[in-house]
């Protein structure tokens, strides 16, 4: 593991503190329309903030998805890193973000079976290819939605 204060630009304050990394091991390519990243932040950071609080840990997601495709680790699987003071922070920070982890999974299987049925079940043509609750929504208003040039 690398130290504080190198590429990933962590504190200084965190240098000597405890670190594991936990892969969330969940393939987003397989449900698309399932944004990973955010169902583990939660609304407005609300779950990492939670853990932090909890457990008097810092918590990173770092990996595919979350880093500038450039950037040293954007490669990597998906990941949360945590960081602790000592061994019991880090023992609580683990266990919830554990939780976390389980409890984004369940809905993430329950997410990816739902859509693999819709695709089992619109394969004729008269069916549309996506179902309206996974299409995603138009980045603009209706009323700034024209139709293409003739």
């Amino acid at each position: 593991p690398g130290g504080p204060g190198g590429p990933g630009g962590l504190a200084g304050s965190l240098k000597g503190w405890l670190q594991e990394r936990i892969y969330l091991e969940m393939d987003v390519e397989s449900a698309p329309y399932y944004n990973l990243v955010e169902k583990v932040k939660g609304p407005g950071v609300s779950y990492i903030r939670y853990v932090e609080a909890e457990s008097n840990c810092r918590v990173f997601i770092n990996g595919r998805g979350v880093m500038l495709k450039n950037a040293p680790g954007a490669d990597d699987a998906l990941n949360i890193h945590v960081r602790a003071p000592n061994e019991a922070c880090m023992a609580e920070g683990v266990r919830l973000v554990r939780s976390l982890i389980e409890t984004v999974r369940a809905d993430y299987l329950r997410h990816k079976e739902e859509y693999h049925r819709f695709l089992a079940a619109s394969s004729g043509p008269a069916r549309p290819h996506h179902p309206q609750q996974f299409q995603q929504p138009h980045p603009y208003p209706q009323h700034m939605q024209h139709a293409p040039p003739p």
